[in-house]
């Protein structure tokens, strides 16, 4: 992570938010659709990188001058003092750079990008300056060229773990889960202890049904953090959909060892159990769900169900 001040691209959004249900039982097997249990682990979030260039010793007059002129909304009017200056000066486009992030939480984005693009002519090989011009591209919802801007940090510093993280949460933003999973994949090559780029990558291989994929990256979550409920559960739904019920039942388990009032995980290893014909322990299983929420959408039916079947086959047995 590179540590200095931040341009901040921040999706607050959370998985259960943005896919509605694409962390559960997704589509087949007995898990159903409805949002993640705890509802708080996020989907996009970047992490909180930038780029300002290391600045020169003495900060010279010339940037408090480009900085006022910024300032005053006379950007026109800065860049034509930078052009000039930069012939004689060669830090002006660190100096532009450096305002660029000072404006962020202003939240000038088109001023931010027509700075940024002055420096990425003058710089054109610093993969900082593109990194920052994806960020901005991104808030802005420029998505292609933020895409474009991502693809040449990476070209010039194929190292940089955060740029092919960032570039993955822009393609799920925009629904292009194989290309996202290409780039999670890059990021946990050059970072394997990247736990969300892990999880995420699962989430995006169960959209595509490639349940088998999923379990391996859910399980890559739980080697590094033994406690992230939300990695146990999604693992469950991918062996659920699967139909490897037995399997399913032990990661709902862990998930409600790892957090105990996880209705949904309680839930859906009703449903894992129901699927085995295990109606008792399922009936065990909703009945926590709805101990922790008694309004559960699909607890109380699930729990009818499995209910109306343990009776049928005590029927059947006398």
């Amino acid at each position: 992570m590179k540590n200095v001040s931040s341009l901040l691209s921040v999706y607050a959004v959370a998985c259960v938010l943005l896919f509605a249900g694409c962390v559960n039982s997704p589509g087949a097997g007995p898990g159903n659709n409805e949002s993640s249990g705890n509802g708080t682990r996020p989907f996009l979030v970047t992490v909180p990188v930038s780029t300002t260039i290391e600045p020169p010793a003495n900060v010279t007059s010339l940037q408090d001058r480009l900085t006022s002129l910024i300032d005053d909304g006379k950007i026109d009017e800065a860049l034509s003092l930078a052009d000039n200056e930069s012939k004689t000066d060669p830090r002006v486009a660190s100096y532009l750079n450096n305002i660029a992030v000072s404006l962020m939480q202003s939240r000038r984005l088109e001023d931010i990008d027509r700075i940024l693009s002055k420096v990425s002519n003058m710089s054109p090989g610093n993969p900082d300056v593109w990194f920052n011009k994806a960020l901005v591209l991104d808030r802005m919802g420029r998505d292609e060229d933020a895409v474009q801007a991502y693809n040449r940090t990476a070209q010039l510093n194929p190292g940089d773990s955060e740029a092919f993280y960032n570039e993955a949460l822009l393609f799920d933003k925009l629904f292009r889960y194989r290309e996202a999973i290409d780039a999670y994949n890059k990021t946990t090559a050059l970072k394997p202890n990247n736990t969300a780029a892990w999880y995420n990558m699962g989430i995006d291989l169960a959209l595509l049904k490639r349940y088998d994929e999923a379990v391996i990256a859910y399980k890559k979550v739980s080697l590094i953090d033994s406690n992230d409920a939300d990695a146990y559960y999604n693992e469950g739904n991918s062996l659920s959909a699967l139909e490897r019920y037995g399997e399913a039942i032990g990661a709902y388990k862990n998930a409600t060892a790892a957090n105990p009032k996880y209705a949904d995980a309680w839930n859906n290893e009703g449903n894992a159990l129901s699927a085995l014909g295990r109606y008792k322990e399922a009936i065990d299983a909703y009945g926590k769900a709805l101990e922790i929420n008694p309004n559960h959408p699909e607890a109380r039916k699930n729990n009818d169900t499995a209910t109306g079947n343990l009776l049928e086959g005590n029927k059947t047995k006398k």
